[in-house]
């Protein structure tokens, strides 16, 4: 029974909880959705963190933000095309560190994945600038359960995103 008791204990270290920080979302006073929108013309998300790894990062997360849009029912536009009432995201991603699950299975906080977006939107008929909005989100703790991380954290980010902007597109 010992043995048992132990092999548990010893399981539930090794394999660490997965605890994802919540996700802080900021936005400007100046926020002003004078209507809702259907159609989105997503700019490419430029890269401002100085990650150098294995993916185009920036490529990555405009592909996420079209990807989560789409999901919620939006259409993705692009400004050849498009309709004077769509909305324009300019995404910039300001921070991006892949962090380390064994880091964060050694010791909580060490090895953190983080990421940090500010997202400009502006109304296509007027031109101006109707809101910003910065996601900020990271994971600081876990083990084997935070694997992956690096990547799934992204998509996090662009689903939260996408609900900040529905949260604002309904609000009018």
């Amino acid at each position: 029974m010992k043995i048992l008791t132990s092999a548990c204990l010893l399981l539930i270290i090794i394999l660490g909880g997965c605890a994802t920080d919540p996700t802080y979302i900021k936005h400007s006073a100046k926020d002003n959705f004078q209507k809702s929108y259907t159609e989105v013309d997503v700019r490419p998300v430029k890269d401002y963190s100085g990650y150098e790894g294995e993916f185009d990062i920036a490529k990555k997360m405009t592909i996420l933000i079209k990807s989560a849009l789409r999901d919620k029912g939006y259409t993705i536009i692009e400004k050849e095309t498009a309709n004077e009432d769509a909305l324009i995201l300019e995404s910039r991603l300001l921070n991006y560190k892949p962090g380390s699950a064994f880091d964060r299975w050694l010791m909580p906080g060490a090895g953190a994945t983080q990421v940090t977006m500010k997202t400009i939107m502006t109304d296509m008929k007027t031109g101006n600038q109707i809101g910003d909005i910065v996601t900020n989100k990271s994971v600081s703790v876990g083990g084997l359960f935070t694997v992956g991380a690096e990547e799934w954290i992204l998509e996090s980010v662009a689903k939260d995103l996408i609900k900040e902007i529905e949260r604002r597109n309904k609000a009018e």
